[in-house]
Order: structure tokens, then C-alpha cells, then sequence
């Protein structure tokens, strides 16, 4: 695992493969699936030809988000995929079966923050893995930020990653870096097999940026 590594937030999400009709008695059958019922907020209900419906829940840290052709299942706590409670996984379930949605595709998301290594600001260290020591010299100058997008695709699953100082300041200690599953894919996966999955990708996601600082 990287250094100092903080799990800032989850989620997966799913696109549908048609518009997604809500009405306030579906947004009362997801509430109450919640636990702490008397802790949800609600925003953008009920939902409007494109507008974005959401449903937060404070105390236990989930946020669900509806949009027209897309529903997303997020987790604010910083807990690691793989202690998630499978009710968690269930509920992403549950949800697309009270608004009656087919998936043509669904992702797993997942943003952590990191010591960079070697001693080097996140900028530099940034730097590092995309320019060699030799143009930076043709360059005259030194090369002080820059931050990392790329897309590699195994099998049938296309991962998304992301390197960026934290918070845009070169200077930082720390690397903020984001990761993306895509699965093109009908339905979901049922809750043990989804939790499984997401376990796993996690990790391999975090052994694969350990490797682009290698």
C-alpha cells in the first residue's frame, strides 16, 4: 500500500439503458432501505426531465445520486472496499429494482490521497514519471507540476487513472489520485460477488499506481 494512504470516497455507478422515470413514492421505498431513516436529506425531488435527484445520508456517510440515464451509490467514510458491509452492496441492487432499471454498464470508483515517494514534492514526482532528465534539460528550465491521465484497457474492463497533486499545489507532499473500473456490462453482479469485486479491483488499482511510481 502506498505510504500514508487515505481512502477519501467510493462509489459505483451505473449507466441505464434508458431515461430513468422516478416518482416521490419510488424515492420513499430507496429512504427506506437506509438505515437512520430520520438522518436523510433530500435534494432535486422529486426528479424533473433532466435534473438530479439526491438522497443523503449524514450519519452513515451514503449518498445516492439519480440522474437521467445514471445512478450513482457513493461512500463518504474512507472505508476500505473490502470491510464494506454486503447490505451496502445490496442497496445498489435494490435501488434498480424499485425504479424498474436496466443497466447497459456499470464502473467502480474509488479517490485516496498518498505520500509521494521519494522524498519528492507530488509535482516533482509527477514530473518524474512523465519527462526524462534529459528533455528537461533541452527545456532550460525546471519542471515544477504536472499531473497524469491515462486509460489502459485488459480483457473487457477499461481502467481510468488519475495523478494530480493534491489540491492543484505542486509543492504538496501529497499525490491525490482517483481510479475508475468500466465495465460494459448488462445488469450487476448479486451483492456477495459485487462486494468481491470491488475488493479486488480496489487493490489491484492500488498496485497498479504503485507501479507508474516505481
Amino acid at each position: 500500500m502506498p505510504q500514508g494512504m487515505e481512502i477519501l470516497r467510493t462509489n459505483i455507478t451505473t449507466i441505464a439503458s434508458s431515461e430513468i422515470n422516478v416518482s416521490p413514492e419510488h424515492i420513499e421505498k430507496i429512504v427506506a432501505l437506509l438505515p437512520g431513516v430520520s438522518d436523510v436529506a433530500l435534494e432535486g425531488l422529486p426528479t424533473e426531465s433532466g435534473r438530479r435527484s439526491i438522497i443523503t445520508n449524514l450519519r452513515h456517510q451514503l449518498r445516492i445520486a439519480i440522474e437521467p440515464k445514471r445512478i450513482a451509490l457513493f461512500d463518504d467514510s474512507g472505508q476500505h472496499p473490502k470491510d464494506k458491509d454486503e447490505k451496502w452492496f445490496a442497496l445498489a441492487k435494490d435501488i434498480h429494482t424499485i425504479l424498474n432499471v436496466e443497466t447497459r454498464a456499470h464502473g467502480f470508483n474509488y479517490e485516496i490521497e498518498f505520500e509521494s515517494p521519494n522524498d519528492r514534492s507530488s509535482g516533482e514526482q509527477i514530473v518524474s514519471c512523465l519527462i526524462k532528465e534529459n528533455v528537461l534539460q533541452k527545456l532550460s528550465g525546471q519542471a515544477i507540476g504536472a499531473w497524469i491521465r491515462f486509460q489502459i484497457r485488459r480483457q473487457d474492463v477499461v481502467y481510468m487513472f488519475i495523478f494530480e497533486p493534491r489540491r492543484g499545489d505542486p509543492t504538496a507532499s501529497t499525490i491525490f489520485a482517483k481510479f475508475n473500473a468500466h465495465f460494459d456490462v448488462q445488469g450487476l453482479p448479486e451483492p456477495q460477488d459485487l462486494k468481491q469485486r470491488f475488493a479486488s479491483e480496489f487493490d489491484a488499482l492500488i498496485n497498479d499506481s504503485m507501479k507508474v511510481f516505481g
